[in-house]
């Protein structure tokens, strides 16, 4: 597809979701005022334009349970994220999708499966030196389960499940089944003249779930529950890479049972991620490890851990960085 088309296509799913533009006010907070057209969209400073990030998300592992019946798991997730201004804010189109192929003692078994669609609009104060982000998203509930029999169901369940892990858990929202989401959102980063740059963001979901699986498969998705996420990050950037860390925590307070990736007794994920943004000129190049911590997902290279490694291509970037 063209990229004009594509322009177009990304131009009339934001306005379909979002409609016009609010009023540019005049007020932000901590005084800051709003940025200069130049200056681009996100931590990472591209042009103010369309921008796109695609990366491809891998997994490989085993696994064995209790009663000693082992398989072998590889997964591709890809993902898909478009990024477009709206006067001084911007507009975002999330697009996820997951491959999970199984092989063991209990036979093979594949599945592909889309997530759930998410657009969101932020309204955003930026500088060189500080950005802060207020936003808004909904997800709509893409991520269909089969249930035309029991096995079906389970798998699909597993791939969207083995999707969030290869994220530690983080934008939850994407993976659950059949679950539509409203997401609140905050970030704030502070950048310094020498390259260091500090900050993170805090999310708050409210999750409704229509799955009617049969009782037997139990993936408890079905109603009301909240999801919390804290990411924590620092970078340092120069004129070829940036380099970023980031600590997350997901937590679900209201888990009374097995909400799809959490048992009974659990209600959080603890996550860490390392990326590099490799800037080529015409394009970045992305490069991200996520590495679960503790349990559902972690430790990550234990024997039924998962971990992500993803590569990807993303509009370029340059190196902008405030005045002494």
């Amino acid at each position: 597809m063209k990229p004009r088309y594509l322009r177009s296509l990304a131009a009339l799913a934001v306005a379909a979701v979002f409609g016009p533009s609010p009023a540019d006010a005049e007020i932000s907070p901590h005084e800051l005022t709003r940025p200069a057209a130049g200056i681009g969209l996100g931590p990472g400073y591209g042009q103010r334009d369309l921008q796109f990030h695609l990366d491809v998300g891998t997994y490989f592992g085993s696994f064995e349970d209790e009663a000693g019946f082992s398989e072998d798991r590889f997964a591709l997730s890809p993902r898909l994220r478009v990024m477009q201004p709206v006067g001084f804010n911007e507009a975002e189109l999330s697009l996820g999708f997951i491959w999970l192929d199984k092989s063991g003692d209990a036979g093979d078994a594949q599945t592909f499966q889309l997530g759930n669609i998410y657009a969101a609009h932020y309204w955003v104060w930026r500088t060189l030196g500080r950005q802060i982000r207020l936003g808004a998203g909904l997800g709509a509930p893409t991520a269909i389960l089969r249930d035309e029999q029991p096995r079906q169901t389970l798998i699909d369940n597993e791939a969207l499940i083995t999707a969030a892990g290869m994220r530690s858990g983080r934008e939850y929202w994407l993976w659950t089944p059949e679950t539509g989401s409203v997401v609140g959102h905050f970030d704030f980063y502070e950048r310094w003249p020498f390259g260091l740059v500090l900050g993170g963001r805090l999310s708050v979901a409210g999750l409704y779930g229509f799955d009617d699986s049969p009782s037997t498969v139990g993936l408890g998705l079905e109603g009301f529950n909240l999801l919390a996420q804290v990411d924590l990050d620092v970078a340092f950037d120069t004129e070829s890479v940036r380099t970023m860390l980031r600590a997350s925590y997901v937590l679900v307070p209201l888990n009374e049972g097995e909400f799809g990736w959490l048992a009974q007794d659990e209600i959080d994920q603890i996550g860490a991620e390392v990326e590099f943004r490799i800037r080529l000129g015409r394009a970045d190049v992305v490069l991200r490890l996520d590495v679960p911590i503790d349990a559902p997902f972690g430790f990550a290279f234990d024997d039924g851990g998962i971990w992500g490694a993803h590569i990807g291509v993303s509009s370029p970037t340059e190196l902008r960085l405030p005045e002494e």
